[in-house]
Order: C-alpha cells, then sequence, then structure tokens
C-alpha cells in the first residue's frame, strides 16, 4: 500500500488487523468469514455489539483450546 492506495482499501485492511490480530486471534492465523462480512458492510461497524462478540469469543476459545503447565526447569 501506498499513497495511491484508497481510503476504503486502507479501512478494510486496518479492520481485517484489529479483528483478526487483537480481538479474535486465532492460532492458525486464519481470518474467519465474520471477519470478513464485517469489513464487507464497513458502514454498520457501529451497529454490532463488539463486547458480546468477543465474550462469546473468549468462552469458546477457552472451551476449545488445551492448556499445558509451564515446568521451571531453570536448575
Amino acid at each position: 500500500m501506498d499513497v495511491s492506495t484508497p481510503i476504503e482499501d486502507l479501512v478494510k485492511e486496518f479492520i481485517i488487523y484489529l479483528l483478526s490480530n487483537l480481538f479474535f486471534p486465532m492460532a492458525n492465523f486464519r481470518i474467519s468469514t465474520a471477519i470478513l462480512d464485517v469489513v464487507e458492510n464497513v458502514d454498520n461497524f457501529g451497529i454490532y455489539n463488539w463486547s458480546e462478540s468477543i465474550r462469546e469469543f473468549l468462552i469458546w476459545f477457552l472451551e476449545h483450546t488445551t492448556f499445558h503447565a509451564v515446568e521451571d526447569d531453570l536448575s
């Protein structure tokens, strides 16, 4: 991207980055189709219930993630 990139494209890329890296990160670095739907309807960005969406994602993440204990082996 450079100075000739349309502002609409910059906004879409920023939203994809924001949602896929900060709010809804996936271990496989894939972008959810729901995020792409949001990007295609940027004018509706303000009407989404983001706190509920993030809460639902966190619950899903915790239910589908295996956590491993970290062993402290400093000897």
